[in-house]
């Protein structure tokens, strides 16, 4: 990859749109944030791929943003990509915005060149006067926000961190959240921006923490802070040793609400919206007895983690059976949020033609917006089901019924004479995949009888290598079977393996990227410290983890136990 922001970066794309014959792929316009504070700035990207003409390379009209933004720093940076013998570039223009009002503003549609851009809409909030008048005149200060003070038991509370800096920070470390009876977990994106509070200029680090409370009544959020040190503007960049300082944050306490009594739900699920949605591996209108068709349940919900979401469970009914496939859990980031997404799939089989009958499927789940219950819901669905060529049907009732022959299946006398070729080598086959998946397990049990001395049981489950080596089998089994003890010993013997450093659990969360796994550890780590003794489950840790750690970027060799550092020192 070859970065090009001078001059002469001009004239190599020129001669890169001279030879492509390719067409632009159009324009796209990108903020960094879409809410923000009256005094903040906000970075805006228009990129353009193989751009097709020196007009493409000209900067949009920024004078159109002139009534609701402050235009500065505009430039513009190209990119070209050398994969595979393939040539592509992308052009990008850039500017720093500053709003000059509250309320909704639009980032009008920009043409370049032959393309445009779609608006964009931004929310722009008048600032707490708390703030600006308590630390006007700090050269650092850490300011600490929630979205509600008030939520239920398991809601979705977005926790803001920002600290706001007026001098150069040449090292230091912010800490993280530790919360007792709740699951934190932070979002990667770390943003950073300018603002303006009583006409000094800060640049400001947020940090954005998804707080998930377990337990009704009051839970505290304890001040965070940040230790470090900042450039000393009196004295000179070579010798510029700075200034020890140190910060902290107000804590916030957060008073926790029971899930409601008049909820009628199994499971309680808080959120802003829930949906549920059915696919079909072929058209439905028609079945046919023995021939199984797919079907696919997909549950999204808002402001919850897939591990969070309940399992859907599909009992068998008259005329049909259903054999369920694996699940498949997800979780999104969104702005502010998350989604968790579970997708099951079931194959229904039908045994009898006529008519079968899928019943309605209910989620009740509590909309946190306006306080109610609500309901998503898969509407019941009949189906019709005809005969099979292949199955045997009932036989036309006799005036002098006859005694069952042998070999009567559901009450149908089927004689020797119907089998045919094809049901022969069917048994055939069946009988002698039978006869190897035996022979394969018995072979499998004596191979594992030779290689552990004495038989194992899932409740009195003995480690046979020491705690300090990691095993994933005895990582799976601790989950299984509730030993989170064993699983924490593991977890960190994995993060070693793979060159991290983390002596605890908070530590190797911190390092992760994937949020379901940060939430799944962060959960086993409350286990092992709370006092109560309700018994943990590791089913869906280890369902988060067969694919492996997820480890951020810049996460190996990092010391675990030490908070995570804002600027190397220099």
């Amino acid at each position: 990859m070859i970065r090009l922001t001078s001059p002469m970066s001009l004239c190599l794309i020129a001669c890169v749109i001279s030879l492509s014959t390719a067409s632009a792929q159009g324009v796209r316009l990108s903020v960094d944030r879409t809410t923000v504070f009256l005094g903040d700035t906000l970075s805006l990207t228009i990129d353009m791929i193989d751009p097709q003409s020196a007009d493409d390379l000209q900067p949009p009209d920024w004078s159109l943003l002139g009534n609701d933004f402050i235009v500065t720093n505009t430039g513009n940076t190209s990119i070209v990509n050398l994969e595979n013998g393939q040539k592509s570039t992308r052009f990008s223009h850039t500017a720093m915005l500053e709003p000059t009002r509250a309320g909704t503003l639009t980032i009008p549609a920009l043409r370049i060149g032959a393309g445009s851009t779609e608006p964009v809409d931004i929310t722009v909030m008048e600032r707490e006067q708390n703030t600006s008048s308590t630390q006007a005149d700090e050269d650092l200060f850490v300011e600490a926000q929630v979205d509600l003070l008030g939520p239920y038991v398991q809601q979705l509370v977005v926790l803001k961190v920002r600290l706001y800096h007026a001098s150069s920070i040449l090292e230091g470390s912010l800490g993280h959240p530790e919360l007792v009876n709740a699951v934190v977990t932070r979002l990667q994106q770390e943003d950073n921006y300018r603002t303006r509070i009583n006409d000094r200029t800060y640049r400001v680090i947020e940090r954005t923490y998804l707080v998930f409370p377990e337990k009704s009544g009051e839970l505290i959020i304890p001040a965070l802070a940040f230790e470090g040190r900042i450039a000393n503007n009196s004295q000179r960049l070579l010798y510029n040793r700075g200034n020890r300082i140190s910060a902290s944050s107000d804590p916030i306490t957060l008073s926790v609400k029971p899930v409601p009594s008049s909820f009628s739900g199994t499971q309680w699920i808080p959120s802003t919206d829930v949906q549920i949605q059915e696919q079909w591996s072929d058209a439905v209108t028609e079945m046919i007895v023995g021939e199984p068709l797919t079907r696919s349940i997909l549950l999204k919900i808002k402001g919850q983690l897939a591990t969070q979401i309940p399992t859907l469970e599909a009992p068998d009914q008259a005329g049909y059976r259903i054999y369920p496939d694996d699940e498949i859990t997800r979780t999104r980031a969104e702005e502010q949020t998350v989604v968790g997404e579970k997708e099951v799939r079931w194959a229904i089989v039908p045994t009898t033609e006529g008519m079968i009958t899928l019943p309605e499927i209910r989620i009740p789940w509590w909309d946190v917006e306006s306080d109610q219950e609500r309901v998503a819901i898969i509407p019941e669905r009949q189906i019709s089901v005809a005969a099979g060529l292949n199955v045997p049907l009932p036989r036309p009732r006799l005036s002098n019924p006859v005694a069952q022959e042998p070999g009567g299946i559901d009450g149908r006398s089927v004689s020797s004479k119907s089998w045919g070729l094809w049901p022969m080598l069917t048994a055939a086959a069946v009988l002698g995949w039978l006869i190897s998946t035996l022979f394969l397990m018995r072979q499998l049990n004596t191979l594992r009888d030779r290689i552990t001395n004495q038989p194992q049981t899932a409740k009195a489950f003995e480690f046979r290598r020491s705690p300090q080596e990691f095993d994933r089998r005895a990582l799976k089994l601790a989950c299984e079977t509730g030993q989170a003890r064993q699983a924490e010993q593991q977890l960190l013997a994995w993060a070693r393996i793979e060159g991290i450093t983390a002596f605890s659990l908070g530590a190797l969360s911190h390092q992760l990227e994937d949020v379901q796994q940060q939430a799944e550890i962060e959960r086993l780590n409350n286990a092992l410290y709370r006092s109560d003794d309700r018994q943990w489950s590791g089913t869906s840790l280890w369902q988060v983890l067969r694919s492996g750690l997820s480890l951020s970027k810049g996460s190996h060799g990092q010391h675990g136990d030490r908070l995570p550092p804002l600027y190397a020192p220099q």
